[in-house]
């Protein structure tokens, strides 16, 4: 995983620019992370969190939440076998609970969520043995949204620049599936310097580095 970081993007939809913030602390047993978005004159716009420990798989996110301008907070819980459920009775087995539905779902191994799969995915491109992905290689990823949905998302990498930056695409598996370009910069950890997010509608999300201030111990 990367050391932490305080990273600033410039953010564009369509014609209006503003800029995305994002911290990553790296602690000895668990993570923080944070992303939040903010347009001139109207303020945040998106503001994203997820907190958690780590496992075998890389990353093992406890609660992710997003909020949205002019909505609620949503949220999702992941408890895991051994956890006290507040009920005082202990949790049998690893679960997804989503604050927007009553019924959860089964947690398969590794499973990230809407802003958690951006350090997976540096993590994983850092652990590659040498030389590295090459074009055509894949990687599969269960990401779980805050919506109450947990799709699995392959991407494939389409190219390396001369100074070694991976491009991947996500294959979305249905047409109104997010659509998901990622640039990383192996002199960064493979952290993400480019980032485009496509709805089925409206313009896309574009993220570009512009940026970057380790933290500390």
């Amino acid at each position: 995983m990367p050391p932490s970081v305080n990273v600033r993007y410039s953010l564009d939809r369509g014609g209006i620019h503003g800029e995305g913030q994002l911290e990553w602390r790296h602690l000895p047993d668990r993570y923080r992370l944070k992303l939040e978005g903010r347009l001139p004159v109207v303020g945040t716009i998106l503001l994203q969190r997820s907190d958690g420990l780590f496992d075998a798989c890389g990353l093992a996110p406890r609660r992710h939440s997003e909020r949205r301008l002019g909505r609620s907070e949503r949220a999702l819980t992941i408890e895991r076998q051994g956890d006290n459920s507040g009920t005082g009775a202990v949790v049998a087995e690893d679960r997804l609970r989503f604050s927007t539905r009553s019924q959860s779902l089964a947690l398969r191994p590794g499973t990230q969520d809407r802003l958690s799969w951006l350090v997976e995915m540096a993590g994983l491109l850092s652990a590659w043995p040498a030389p590295g992905p090459t074009q055509g290689d894949r990687i599969g990823l269960d990401v779980a949204a805050v919506g109450g949905d947990v799709q699995h998302w392959i991407f494939v990498l389409q190219s390396r620049s001369e100074q070694g930056q991976l491009h991947l695409s996500r294959v979305p598996d249905e047409p109104f599936d997010t659509r998901a370009d990622i640039w990383t910069d192996p002199q960064r950890g493979h952290w993400p310097v480019r980032v485009e997010l496509r709805e089925p509608r409206g313009d896309p999300l574009v993220l570009r580095l512009t940026g970057w201030q380790p933290v500390g111990p």
